[in-house]
């Protein structure tokens, strides 16, 4: 797909690969998303990740199960059959901000999109400013 407009399965696949770094394949998708009119969106969010048995790669998989439900809700889309796989649930948690305060503050603050995928990553983890 042409630069710009990234799908989750190709942020997905570039990371797998080692194309991109996990978060700026996951921002080129958000503002791919963001940008895209109403109707485009749901095109964006379609197609699930490439399988795989990396545990680096799958982590992030599961993040943008719980990322994709988010966005889907937060604006009215069908969220995709793909994202309630059993393999995007981790089995220990992730903190993405693991130290002190940050930690506390990302049990209470994450999404339940995130929080049922055993990941904690606050509730500004999908912002682009």
């Amino acid at each position: 797909m042409a630069a710009g407009r990234w799908t989750v399965a190709e942020a997905c696949q570039r990371i797998a690969e080692g194309h991109a770094s996990p978060w700026t394949a996951v921002g080129d998708f958000l503002d791919a998303f963001y940008r895209a009119a109403q109707a485009e969106r749901a095109a964006l969010i379609a197609d699930p990740p490439p399988r795989t048995r990396d545990p680096d790669a799958l982590r992030w998989q599961a993040f943008a199960a719980a990322m994709v439900e988010w966005l889907a809700h937060r604006y009215g889309l069908e969220r995709p059959a793909w994202t309630a796989r059993p393999e995007y649930v981790l089995r220990e948690p992730w903190f993405l901000y693991p130290e002190g305060a940050l930690r506390l503050w990302s049990l209470f603050s994450t999404p339940p999109p995130f929080k049922v995928r055993n990941i904690f990553c606050g509730d500004r983890a999908l912002d682009r400013v």
